[in-house]
């Protein structure tokens, strides 16, 4: 007997990544009702979007006066704001520890002011999978930090189990603050500096 796939109720591409039906237009009425102005970002990759919110927070934290040399890259579920923002760390997410990932982070790099120093804290897929990151594809993009260059040792747990999300924390923990933190950006210049990121012709912001 032939298998046939179940029909779904959800409209094609909502999946774990997604939203629900809707939503977007109720956030739109809801703007609307209080004569706010909302800004909708498309980009054909997840990759696109990080990079540009990299330089973002690169460009944020150099008008405050601090460095902004100092990378974490984190990934999946392995992420702290608050301890990226108490460093003053510029952050760079992967959606998932793929060869994909790690070769648009190298690309990124290469195209980049460069960092003093990279931090990569790496999560896995749960399953061993043909399209996982090798262990020497994190490391070749931490090597891209001029005087530091660090993956977690956890990386080693790739495609086994993933990592609790604490671990991100603790890991964060270790980095030196830098406090203050700048200001909170206006969403309207975050919107702008992120349409101008030289990730522009991926990334649309409307």
């Amino acid at each position: 007997m032939k298998w046939r796939p179940p029909t779904t109720s959800c409209p094609e591409r909502y999946t774990e990544t997604g939203v629900e039906a809707g939503f977007e237009e109720s956030v739109r009425s809801w703007a609307r009702a209080r004569r706010l102005h909302l800004h909708r970002v498309l980009y054909a990759a997840p990759e696109a979007f990080s990079a540009a919110v990299a330089d973002l927070y690169r460009q944020w934290l150099r008008g405050a006066g601090k460095t902004g040399n100092r990378l974490v890259v984190e990934s999946g579920r392995l992420l702290d704001p608050t301890q990226v923002l108490r460093a003053g760390l510029v952050p760079y997410w992967c959606e998932t520890p793929a060869s994909r990932a790690a070769n648009a982070l190298c690309w990124w790099l290469a195209g980049s002011t460069t960092f003093s120093s990279i931090d990569v804290m790496v999560d896995g897929f749960g399953v061993p999978t043909a399209s996982t990151a090798n262990p020497s594809q994190w490391h070749a993009a931490a090597r891209f930090g001029a005087r530091r260059a660090h993956v977690d040792p956890a990386a080693t747990n790739l495609g086994m189990f993933p990592l609790p999300v604490r671990h991100a924390t603790g890991v964060l923990r270790g980095q030196a603050a830098d406090l203050p933190p700048p200001a909170p950006l206006r969403p309207e210049a975050a919107m702008e500096a992120i349409g101008e990121c030289a990730a522009t012709p991926a990334i649309l912001v409307c």
